[in-house]
């Protein structure tokens, strides 16, 4: 039996499926989780399926990305988890806790290309593909194989997927990404890219870039910066992707501080950096963190903290990052030094 039969037979045992992503998520999981479902209404006899997901939604491109293809993802606050008898969870795994699966259930599918971040999970369907860049690429390559006709909105949302997870195809991407990303442009809504890609963006925004640049130190071989408050998770990661074009550094990393946690962003330009194997070391057991060789992400909790603890924890964190990268460099500097 080949895995698009077994996850076939498993997803068609459901009468409604949620497939849900991580929490706050990236183009690649709404991608999958859109893709996904399409596979499972196409291909099943009586299975009903519908994407959601926890927090926000909060990168301009994300969400004109859901505006501009009229995808139909809910937030989960808004959903019934009870009346949904199977569950899916992509681009993310059991273990990570940064889902809304709430206590006491387990997801039945799991599709995912990070390392893992927790311990064994059993599912009925589970492919967790770490050599791919993208999540999108093992829905997409589902589709293909059961020779569906995918819509310009499902086949857009898939490629931005692995667009945007691979940095264009140049982060992390091997044969069966490159292979999905050309079968997939082809049935794209080319018109729909540029207007993902170049969303309006608002003041506080700018703002945001101002602080995390004004406040960025070079230490050896990583740049980094700490943002204190921010509106929306995802631009920590933004600030990290900006901070890895630095030419004399190889490692970017970014933290931010939103809604009781500590957010921290991994970057690096190495192949075989292991950013998050890295970040779990560095997160330890107080934190969830998860990633792959050259990207990663995590948070540690800080309700309870003051402003002077938090910003302990973003010195030893910032101490940690060092040991791990560069632990023979000198002191750090300010980015901004002449």
């Amino acid at each position: 039996m080949t895995r698009l039969e077994r996850l076939l037979k498993v997803a068609g045992g459901a009468k409604r499926l949620l497939v849900l992503t991580h929490d706050n998520p990236d183009p690649d999981a709404v991608g999958s989780a859109v893709g996904l479902v399409h596979l499972v209404e196409s291909r099943t006899k009586g299975t009903r399926a519908r994407a959601a997901y926890g927090g926000i939604i909060g990168r301009a491109e994300n969400r004109a990305m859901i505006k501009t293809l009229a995808l139909d993802v809910a937030n989960v606050e808004e959903m019934d988890l009870a009346r949904y008898d199977m569950l899916a969870l992509v681009d993310t795994q059991p273990g990570a806790t940064n889902h809304p699966i709430p206590s006491g259930r387990a997801p039945d599918i799991v599709i995912d290309h990070h390392i893992s971040s927790g311990p064994p999970f059993k599912a009925a369907y589970a492919e967790v593909d770490t050599k791919v860049g993208a999540t999108a690429t093992l829905v997409a390559r589902h589709l293909f194989n059961a020779h569906l006709q995918i819509p310009p909105r499902i086949a857009t949302a898939l490629l931005y997927g692995i667009k945007s997870d691979t940095q264009d195809l140049g982060r992390q991407a091997g044969p069966r990404d490159i292979d999905a990303f050309l079968k997939l442009y082809a049935m794209a809504d080319k018109k729909a890219i540029p207007r993902i890609v170049y969303a309006p963006v608002p003041r506080r925004y700018f703002h945001l870039f101002e602080q995390a640049l004004r406040k960025a130190k070079v230490c050896g071989r990583l740049v980094l910066t700490h943002l204190e408050a921010i509106d929306t998770p995802d631009v920590v990661a933004e600030v990290a992707d900006l901070l890895l074009r630095l030419e004399e550094c190889d490692w970017a990393a970014a933290t931010g501080r939103y809604q009781g946690k500590l957010l921290v962003s991994l970057r690096t330009s190495d192949p075989a950096g292991e950013a998050g194997r890295i970040i779990q070391r560095v997160l330890g057991e107080d934190g969830s963190a998860g990633g792959h060789g050259m990207m990663a992400g995590g948070n540690v909790p800080t309700v309870g903290l003051t402003r002077r603890s938090i910003a302990a924890l973003e010195g030893e964190i910032e101490r940690k990052l060092m040991a791990e990268i560069s632990p023979k460099s000198p002191l750090c500097e300010p980015l901004g030094k002449d």
